[in-house]
């Protein structure tokens, strides 16, 4: 991580190399994932930060954050950069099979003898009558 100072003004910039052990979106067993972020942004006095209640955000202030006092935590920065590249949907693997609707049986490590038939929410059936799909 690199810190340069321009009067009030504090640039960050860096990158992380980290792993993180999440659990599959779609079968719950737990992964190890890697997350390189590359990071850039200034930091400017909580003093200066007099923005109206609703604005519109442009580009170049996206990469804008607020210290306050004499300490900033590089901590939080590092936590917020690690928090913003971890993967919405994390999967074991792109063809993971999940968890059985019936019985939650792990489908990628043994089969299970239900059967998973279509259940359709009540409040969805008049749209499956204006597609022409049989109802069930």
């Amino acid at each position: 991580m690199h810190l340069s100072r321009s009067g009030s003004l504090i640039s960050v910039s860096g990158s992380l190399n980290v792993m993180v052990e999440l659990p599959c979106s779609r079968c719950l067993e737990k992964n190890s994932y890697p997350l390189d972020p590359e990071f850039e942004f200034v930091l400017v006095p909580a003093t200066m930060k007099n923005l109206p209640h609703e604005m519109e955000l442009q580009q170049e202030e996206l990469n804008i954050d607020f210290y306050d006092g004499e300490v900033i935590d590089l901590g939080q920065i590092v936590r917020n950069q690690i928090i913003l590249t971890v993967p919405f949907n994390p999967l074991c693997h792109p063809d993971c099979k999940g968890l059985c609707t019936s019985c939650g049986k792990n489908k990628n490590k043994e089969s299970c003898e239900c059967l998973e038939k279509e259940t359709v929410d009540s409040r969805f059936l008049a749209l499956r009558k204006i597609s022409g799909k049989k109802q069930e």
